[in-house]
Parts: C-alpha cells; structure tokens; sequence
C-alpha cells in the first residue's frame, strides 16, 4: 500500500503522511509510523505535490510562472555580467 505526504500548515515545509500523520523525511521510501510506501520517491516532486495541495491549483501554477521568470531574469543578468555589462 502506498500514501502521499502534504505540508501541514503554509508555514511549515515538514511533510505529513496523509495516511497516519506521522513526519516524514525527505530521504525516507516508507512512512516511519504507518509503515506505507511514500510515493513520489523523490523529495523534489514531493514537495512540489504538498505545495500545490496547499496553495490550490492555479496559485500554485502562478507562483511557478513567477519563479520561471525569475530564473530567466538571474541567468540574462548572470549573462550580461560574464559579457562585463550591466
């Protein structure tokens, strides 16, 4: 049997096992209380499910526009740096 994990409040980034409840690691495969597979396995994909949960669908796909822009920001200043402009 598997579960997933979610935040338990927006300002708390510890994964929950919505099965049991019990914390969860990022680097564990099996809840430490329920004994139930985690899934996903990797932490990234992890979170990024727990925050969505918590922000509902298109906020969360607004903040991820926003944080896509922001990269894209970093590396064209990054890129203006290595080229010694400003």
């Amino acid at each position: 049997m598997t579960t997933t994990v979610s935040y338990c409040c927006p300002t708390n980034s510890t994964l929950f096992c919505n099965y049991c409840g019990c914390a969860v690691c990022d680097n564990q495969k099996n809840c430490p209380g329920c004994k139930r597979e985690v899934t996903p396995e990797d932490a990234r994909s992890r979170h990024s499910i727990a925050l969505r949960r918590q922000m509902g669908r298109k906020a969360y796909a607004e903040h991820c526009a926003h944080v896509e822009r922001e990269i894209a920001k970093d590396r064209e200043w990054s890129r203006r740096l290595q080229r010694g402009g400003s």
